[in-house]
């Protein structure tokens, strides 16, 4: 619906759980693509799936370069190589990690 107030097109979604959805968009035809988008995610029953949020650092490089694979152009000669040179960094300077028992056993 257009909000004269803030001119600005407003999208509101209920979900099925009562929670609710709002975002204001200024071009009409983004408003209308997220309110289809997010019905049909409603009617799909695939409106509540959520990323995991314990994805490693190298899991998530792995899943970017394969979104990246199909959605830039320049994957092979930009996003590839700085992919592989964070990878490369990250695993030499950060430590990795241990849990509470080791880090205990090796302080004391």
């Amino acid at each position: 619906m257009w909000d004269a107030a803030k001119s600005r097109w407003l999208v509101e979604i209920r979900y099925p759980d009562g929670s609710r959805f709002r975002k204001r968009m200024r071009r009409e035809r983004e408003a209308l693509r997220l309110w289809a988008t997010e019905q049909a995610k409603i009617e799909n029953g695939t409106w509540d799936e959520r990323a995991a949020r314990n994805v490693t650092v190298a899991a998530a490089f792995e899943q970017y370069r394969e979104y990246s694979k199909i959605q830039h152009r320049s994957h092979n000669s930009y996003v590839d190589p700085s992919l592989t040179l964070w990878k490369s960094i990250s695993g030499r300077r950060l430590p990795s990690r241990r849990s509470p028992r080791s880090r205990s056993k090796t302080s004391s």
